[in-house]
């Protein structure tokens, strides 16, 4: 890589650390491009370069805060059974999302409720389960007959569900819900699709 494209990601990691920053003391709402910018040191044109939109940078920010464990997906799926491999994933998921905060978790269900023209959070995490359970399937941990899609959409409704009414009520523990949801109802629910 050249001097100009490690200048190109560094910028761009700066608006991202900068934005999240940004989110978490004030709220998406409270939160302008000119702050961002200003906050980040980088011209107002220059976060054009890399975002159409404010509405833009929230994706990026899902996809940095997942990569670690979306990164695993390929070594879930062929070292671990289905039942430990979506119940380690589904752990690992809600356990960022409660680490990043309740605001920040606002501030993306606001965006997978809005309809968008572009790939949303949920897309985004949608195509992840996907390829993991795909994964289970490549790797004979689950039949051929698992409906691969269906099963996703259904595992993250339900953990969408969990984050939803924590954000609604703080006094819920999401973690301790996908805990015993892997641990009791997952196992029923691959049953009919394991090897």
């Amino acid at each position: 890589m050249g001097k100009r494209e490690d200048n190109a990601i560094a910028i761009k990691n700066r608006l991202l650390e900068t934005t999240d920053n940004l989110i978490q003391k004030y709220g998406y709402q409270n939160v302008s491009v000119a702050d961002i910018t200003k906050a980040s040191g980088i011209a107002k044109g220059t976060f054009y370069n890399y975002y159409k939109k404010k509405n833009d940078i929230i994706n990026d920010l899902g996809k940095k805060h997942f990569s670690e464990i979306n990164q695993k997906i390929d070594t879930l799926a062929h070292d671990h059974s289905a039942v430990e491999s979506i119940g380690y994933y589904l752990k690992q998921y809600v356990n960022i999302i409660t680490r990043v905060g309740v605001i920040r978790v606002k501030t993306w269900i606001q965006f997978i409720i809005i309809p968008n023209d572009d790939k949303t959070k949920l897309d985004y995490d949608l195509l992840s389960l996907v390829k993991l359970i795909q994964g289970l399937v490549n790797n004979n941990k689950l039949s051929p007959n698992t409906p691969v899609k269906h099963l996703a959409d259904f595992i993250l409704t339900y953990v969408n569900g969990v984050i939803f009414s924590w954000t609604v009520n703080e006094q819920k523990d999401p973690d301790k819900i996908i805990h015993d949801f892997c641990e009791l109802e997952l196992v029923s629910l691959l049953k009919p699709y394991q090897k």
